[in-house]
């Protein structure tokens, strides 16, 4: 067993959501939230939910493993007018090149889709048949040989009081988005969460062998956690989990608050991941829409501290541009050598 947990922050150190966007897509609440954003880094009060920087990646290494890629590079999606959700997607790309393992290149792609601003509302159809005709052209440079992508809200949680709808509602947009997917990928596979996620992947690189299923408290909703096996070099797994944490829409709650909760509910995901990783000790890649704007990897230290007894923690942040350094790679294999 490790001595050590690493946790490294990956993305987001910019704003990936931008509510007023989608004030065609979205309900009311969600709507005025986006207009009442900050100014700057001025938020109202403190108040942790008038803020963009809610996306997130943070990787999870164990000191024994050693799992330290070539590069692990980000590109973000949407920022142009060619948009079609009020997040932006966040492309990771990841190589694991060495010898003997000289096809290890592969990129995860986290985002939260916004139902495809579908709301069974005649007034939103038009932007749907956008948004559906988009997708193409949107995910083209980006999903790729070996892509992995976790989609929060694929559909919106429409029918909170009735499951089945909810679920046929969200299996009408895996069926969508699969379709346009593999027209650019016909490898391309997927598993939904059965209410609003889900987990697209080549089948020709990896092989999904085992999952987690966390159910958010007081809600139906999922941050589900798959294990996942590159098939051209079975030794290779990570974990990836489809992170999508409450939103607390306009209440006026403080940073501590929000906080707090999102730290509790991490602990959950985090501690049902740990249980099923405690032999093998795969890498674990945290991505989503954590809907707080605090640096990631500080929510995930709190969680790690609550439910992984018996680690001693070790946190590297990398630089502006989200590449390691030399020196921060060498502090990293240190720290991971035990």
């Amino acid at each position: 067993m490790s001595k050590y947990l690493v946790v490294t922050q990956l993305c987001c150190d910019r704003d990936t959501q931008f509510a007023k966007r989608m004030n065609h897509c979205e309900d009311a609440e969600h709507t005025m939230a986006g207009y009442a954003a900050c100014v700057g880094d001025h938020c109202p009060l403190g108040l942790a939910l008038f803020t963009g920087n809610i996306d997130g990646v943070v990787k999870i290494t164990y000191g024994s493993k050693k799992f330290i890629p070539n590069s692990e590079s980000v590109t973000f999606m949407g920022d142009d007018a060619g948009y079609i959700s009020d997040h932006n997607g966040v492309d990771l790309a990841v190589d694991a090149r060495r010898p003997g393992r000289e096809a290890a290149y592969f990129n995860i792609i986290t985002h939260n889709l916004e139902g495809l601003c579908y709301r069974s509302d005649p007034k939103k159809l038009d932007r749907f048949r956008y948004v559906e005709q988009q997708l193409p052209a949107y995910f083209k440079d980006h999903v790729k040989p070996g892509t992995i992508m976790l989609i929060q809200e694929l559909a919106l949680q429409n029918h909170k009081k009735d499951t089945q709808r909810q679920k046929h509602l969200l299996e009408q947009n895996m069926t969508l988005l699969m379709d346009k997917l593999k027209s650019l990928n016909p490898n391309m596979a997927g598993v939904d969460d059965g209410y609003t996620g889900a987990l697209f992947y080549d089948r020709e690189f990896w092989t999904p062998i085992n999952s987690v299923q966390v159910r958010r408290q007081d809600s139906n909703k999922y941050s589900n956690g798959y294990l996942m096996q590159f098939n051209a070099y079975p030794e290779l797994m990570i974990w990836v989990v489809n992170i999508h944490l409450k939103a607390y829409g306009t209440s006026i709650k403080s940073t501590a608050v929000v906080n707090r909760a999102h730290v509790n509910e991490l602990s959950d995901i985090i501690k049902a991941v740990l249980s099923e990783n405690t032999k093998d000790e795969y890498p674990i890649y945290l991505c989503g829409d954590f809907n707080n704007g605090t640096v990631k990897a500080e929510l995930i230290m709190e969680a790690l501290r609550n439910v992984a007894v018996g680690y001693k923690l070790h946190y590297i942040q990398p630089p502006e541009d989200e590449q390691l350094t030399e020196e921060q790679r060498e502090m990293l294999a240190q720290a991971m050598g035990e």
